[in-house]
């Protein structure tokens, strides 16, 4: 059996069981990437790539003191493994998918996540927003203020954390009619 597929933006955040029995998932159903929210406008320009790991929302920066009395700032290394696993993920998903280069990155952008976590704890998903966002600054846009909408929802999955992001390009004279 197939899995039913969501064909608007209203459905896009099913519940995380589908038709075939899985926890549904881009790699669930095999024409997701074919199917737009907008079928008569044309084909969205589209790209989807998985981090695995626990998600990790962006830390502010620390500031210490040196013995001499200078102050410097750090990211703390957690996050920037996060960053960098994000990155590493984009690179490969626009080499398989935009090998000719063909990936704007000077348009506007909606940014979908789908935040699995490993465990019940507290976590703010803005935050992980703020870190994937920042991570794609110069890889998949040329800054996060391109973003101009934003879905994002967390699930709690013992098993295997992960996150799903999912970029489209949002064509201005789409949204305008």
């Amino acid at each position: 059996a197939a899995c039913r597929m969501p064909t608007n933006v209203d459905n896009f955040f099913p519940n995380s069981r589908a038709g075939c029995g899985k926890v549904w998932g881009w790699d669930c159903a095999k024409d997701l990437r074919r199917r737009t929210h907008r079928p008569s406008w044309g084909q969205v320009m589209r790209l989807s790539f998985t981090v695995y790991g626990q998600p990790v929302p962006l830390a502010r920066a620390r500031v210490v003191r040196s013995k001499r009395g200078k102050t410097h700032a750090y990211t703390p290394e957690r996050s920037e493994k996060y960053k960098d696993d994000v990155r590493w993920a984009a690179r490969t998903a626009l080499a398989v998918k935009f090998s000719d280069s063909s990936w704007p990155k000077d348009k506007l952008y909606r940014l979908t996540l789908r935040l699995f976590f490993g465990d019940n704890r507290k976590r703010d998903i803005s935050n992980v927003q703020k870190a994937i966002e920042d991570a794609l600054n110069q890889v998949v846009w040329n800054d996060d203020c391109q973003i101009v909408e934003v879905h994002a929802r967390k699930w709690i999955r013992h098993r295997r954390p992960y996150t799903e992001v999912l970029i489209e390009v949002v064509d201005v004279e789409m949204e305008a009619a």
